[in-house]
């Protein structure tokens, strides 16, 4: 990192270690979604104690921090999540989780510890931020629905004019960003579908209508048809990860259920999709006089980032970063709920290296860690942007 503000750079490096310390706090004190109660106490008591910033609260635990100038109407905002998953923390670090099945496998303690090393740099040179500035440390990034509906419902991102979001990436080494316009993550939706009949002997199959073998079919034929019907330039994936069915191995079960999840990168492919999967659930079972049940659950929204705010940032890490530095974003097929955010305000999600440039383990692994050198450097960039090159970004 070169060129950047030799007082910003300097003031980031003097906190370095304690933002090390949070962040191993954060990491092994690990909370779900909607149940953040301690982390988000911890967050807001430093911010109130350290900085002028104003804080509201959002829901039980989540909450934003306003940096206000009061020198422009235009603001900005910077998002970190907070929540843990129900994984056990596997690796054996001094830092390593206290709690027996959960941890912070995905980032978030990284991503909570970058935006308040972002919060404390931008409150101490706020003589010379003419925006206003929001930070965002939302709840229950994981579960369905995700957290990030409650501040755009509640009204907390309407007059934004532009948000940012990060997350930790261990497939890029620390110093690289990954960016990239268009989608990069896809829409997760959680189906089920049910159907029943009224059994039989197993000895006498042509007796009765067998659930088990229509639901095994009905899964067949959409594993193969869904791929064939739509235009494969515009990704999704169908996964069937759970089939039950019956109660005795000599009977011809009463019941099949299957669940699992169709992950698509545009709304309404997503809802033709489903459209098509409900209507040969419907019509494998009415042919033969099973009843069927198709529900499903949509996750957050694809993320899309704005192409025109991505190559504004992309110029603005160009000032500070190496060519080699900036990467392509990589695209995943999980779920962000970060996109409720754009819905409201125009915004670019980054990815932020954390590997250790050997073997890193994946998110939602129990050995995932990050590489600590990446908060200050993120920390930094973070700043660089907020402060130097998104000021004049309108609407």
């Amino acid at each position: 990192m070169y060129k950047i503000h030799p007082e910003i750079s300097t003031a980031v490096d003097q906190i370095e270690k304690r933002l090390i310390r949070f962040r191993r706090h954060l990491h092994s004190h690990p909370e779900l979604g909607r149940v953040e109660f301690k982390t988000s106490r911890c967050l807001r008591n430093i911010l109130q104690k350290e900085t002028e910033l104003e804080i509201h609260r959002v829901g039980d635990t989540g909450f934003y921090a306003d940096l206000v100038t009061g020198r422009d109407n235009s603001w900005l905002a910077l998002r970190a999540d907070m929540d843990a998953l129900p994984i056990s923390d596997e690796k054996d670090v001094p830092y390593k989780s206290r709690y027996l099945g959960l941890c912070h496998a995905c980032g978030h303690d990284y991503h909570s510890t970058v935006v308040l090393g972002v919060a404390f740099i931008l409150d101490r040179f706020r003589s010379i931020i003419s925006n206003n500035i929001r930070f965002i440390f939302q709840h229950a990034e994981e579960p369905i629905p995700g957290g990030a509906i409650d501040f755009v419902k509640s009204g907390h991102l309407d007059h934004i004019d532009a948000i940012l979001g990060m997350h930790a990436d261990p497939t890029l080494p620390y110093g690289k960003i990954g960016l990239a316009p268009g989608w990069i993550t896809a829409q997760s939706i959680h189906f089920r579908i049910s159907i029943k009949g009224a059994g039989g002997h197993s000895g006498r199959p042509n007796e009765a209508a067998d659930p088990v073998f229509t639901g095994t079919m009905l899964l067949s034929s959409l594993y193969a048809e869904l791929y064939r019907r739509l235009n494969n330039n515009t990704p999704f994936v169908f996964t069937v990860g759970k089939i039950a069915g019956g109660d005795s191995y000599n009977s011809i079960a009463q019941n099949f259920v299957a669940e699992g999840t169709l992950r698509v990168t545009d709304n309404k492919q997503g809802d033709t999709l489903l459209k098509q999967i409900e209507q040969k659930v419907s019509a494998s079972c009415a042919n033969v006089g099973l009843i069927s049940d198709f529900h499903y659950t949509k996750g957050a929204s694809p993320v899309i980032n704005d192409a025109n705010l991505t190559e504004k940032i992309r110029m603005a890490l160009m000032q500070i970063l190496k060519p080699d530095q900036i990467a392509p974003a990589v695209r995943s097929m999980g779920g962000e709920d970060f996109s409720a955010f754009l819905e409201k305000a125009p915004g670019v999600f980054l990815r932020v290296g954390v590997g250790n440039g050997k073997t890193s383990a994946p998110i939602h692994s129990g050995i995932f860690d990050i590489d600590e050198r990446a908060i200050t450097f993120a920390v930094k960039v973070f700043s660089w942007l907020l402060l130097q090159h998104l000021a004049n970004t309108q609407r």
